[in-house]
């Protein structure tokens, strides 16, 4: 009986600092980020069927194809012609990611004339072995609340290049050339449309020398 108690007092501990981890604050929405559950974590990490190298070690993503939620497919050959592609890895259950979706889709609009795309991609429609189609249900309705009009994918099996692995943080997200060569910082935590911005304009600056 004791045994039972600690673990439901565990069980309820734990549901409890995803929760937290899960909460945005208004005042401090740069900083908002949700903590993916370690199993989940874990289970999509291992997706990927030969060894990658670390997320953080991934200096470019190589030749991928990931399926869109809505059936169509993004691939390496998308990122051509785009001087900057924002990718932003999210999940369903992370309230800052869904919060900071409507930003990113008029990042995505107000910048197309600069060479610059946003791509989002749902961590959590997959457990690591099959497709959810609950949580890819869910994100179809996520994408249709926000008015997101840019592709929310599926990771690929590779989960590009290995750069997807170990994410443990949710927003994450960071920038590739229109080679698909990683740009800049990688970047945990939600950020405001000008936030965005300012750091896009940076490496902008960068990336055309």
């Amino acid at each position: 009986m004791r045994k039972k108690l600690v673990a439901m007092m565990c069980l309820v501990g734990l549901c409890m600092g995803i929760l937290a981890g899960c909460g945005t604050g208004d005042s401090d929405k740069a900083s908002s980020s949700a903590a993916m559950p370690a199993d989940s974590a874990a289970a999509i990490g291992g997706t990927s069927s030969t060894a990658a190298p670390a997320g953080g070690d991934v200096t470019e993503l190589g030749k991928f194809k990931m399926d869109t939620i809505d059936g169509k497919t993004f691939t390496s050959d998308d990122l051509k012609g785009h001087k900057l592609t924002l990718v932003n890895v999210f999940a369903t259950f992370c309230n800052p990611c869904i919060a900071e979706i409507p930003d990113l889709n008029k990042l995505n609009n107000e910048m197309k004339d600069k060479g610059v795309q946003v791509i989002g991609v749902v961590m959590d429609v997959t457990d690591g072995k099959k497709e959810l189609k609950d949580i890819v249900d869910k994100a179809k309705k996520i994408q249709k609340d926000t008015g997101a009009e840019y592709p929310f994918c599926k990771p690929d099996k590779g989960m590009l290049n290995g750069r997807l692995a170990g994410i443990t943080t949710l927003p994450t997200t960071f920038l590739v050339d229109e080679n698909g060569k990683i740009v800049g910082e990688t970047y945990a935590g939600s950020k405001s449309l000008d936030e965005w911005k300012q750091v896009i304009e940076q490496e902008l600056a960068k990336v055309q020398g």
